[in-house]
């Protein structure tokens, strides 16, 4: 099976799917040169028509991440994690059908941005940014960059994988906002940790106000957080058991995770297998969550993980991030 919708789609209801394809799937050319790493892409996977169409394509889209939609100017917005070990990295913006493109952050301004957020009360981006070793928080149109936490020096230390910022969500009801360490592949050293949205004085390098939530993870990716349940979902491409899944954990009144006990494993699991789980993104009016992984497939699934289905496949794709549009 090439490319086809799975499961059935009952009309009217489901969000639009934003699906970044980095483009490492395609066939590869008799002459294979570094375009190959540049065919990244964003489609549109249309639920109750079931299709799918590429809004932006042979852009020259390098190593394609992080996704999100902004609901107050109603555009798109992706990192570019530019060429390995290069820093080069990049943050672009479209409107919905693909037109307009801009550069939000030029190359070079983040080294290797992966998974982006917006702050939808703030209009706020978040960015995580790998081998840069850091978080980063920005105005809508890139101004006002700012470092909200360094993980070590990346001059020095980018090789240190258990310092690779990979996921990052943010939640304005608890204050704070949260990010993947994702450590060695598939090497059970991933963390996640949160701090305050309000950035104290001081060191970005040595903020009193972190926390560590959970360590010994396989390798935890991308972020996200349900407001209104309190839920601190994520992925993790790790290996099996506990890797490629997806995972949760609640959030008390402050922002802390409530861990489970006793036993190894401080979360809930509550979904498995899937093919290098990266991007996950929360329906919030059909509590169901969204998994896109890197054999070219979309997942949904409740929250509790039940109706597990795969509802879009592509091998031709190697899929990333993830967003919502909700068309009316």
């Amino acid at each position: 099976m090439a490319r086809s919708f799975v499961a059935s789609q009952p009309s009217s209801t489901k969000p639009n799917i934003l699906a970044l394809d980095n483009g490492l799937s395609q066939p590869l050319p008799e002459n294979i040169t570094q375009d190959i790493f540049s065919a990244g892409r964003i489609l549109q996977l249309d639920q109750d028509r079931m299709s799918v169409q590429p809004i932006v394509e042979k852009a020259g889209l390098i190593g394609v991440d992080g996704i999100d939609y902004c609901k107050a100017n109603g555009r798109i917005y992706w990192t570019n994690m530019g060429f390995p070990n290069r820093n080069d990295g990049s943050v672009m913006s479209c409107d919905t059908d693909g037109r307009d493109l801009r550069t939000i952050l030029p190359v070079g301004s983040v080294h290797t941005p992966k998974q982006l957020v917006i702050d939808q009360l703030a209009n706020k981006i978040y960015i995580a940014d790998r081998e840069g070793l850091r978080i980063f928080r920005c105005d809508l149109d890139g101004s006002n960059l700012t470092v909200l936490v360094k993980a070590g020096d990346w001059h020095i230390e980018k090789d240190d994988q258990t310092k690779w910022c990979v996921g990052v969500a943010v939640s304005q009801q608890h204050g704070r906002f949260y990010w993947t360490q994702k450590g060695p592949s598939k090497g059970g050293r991933g963390r996640i940790f949160s701090a305050k949205i309000m950035t104290p004085p001081g060191d970005v390098g040595n903020r009193a106000d972190i926390q560590c939530l959970l360590d010994n993870l396989p390798e935890p990716v991308h972020l996200e957080i349900d407001e209104d349940s309190g839920i601190l979902f994520w992925t993790d491409r790790g290996e099996f058991p506990f890797g490629n899944t997806l995972n949760k954990v609640d959030l008390d009144a402050s922002g802390n995770a409530t861990l489970l006990k006793p036993g190894p494993i401080k979360h809930k699991i509550i979904a498995q297998n899937f093919d290098e789980a990266i991007g996950v993104k929360v329906d919030p009016m059909a509590k169901h969550i969204y998994v896109s992984d890197l054999g070219g497939s979309i997942w949904r699934c409740s929250f509790d993980g039940g109706e597990k289905q795969k509802i879009y496949e592509d091998k031709t794709c190697c899929f990333t991030g993830l967003a919502l549009l909700y068309v009316m």
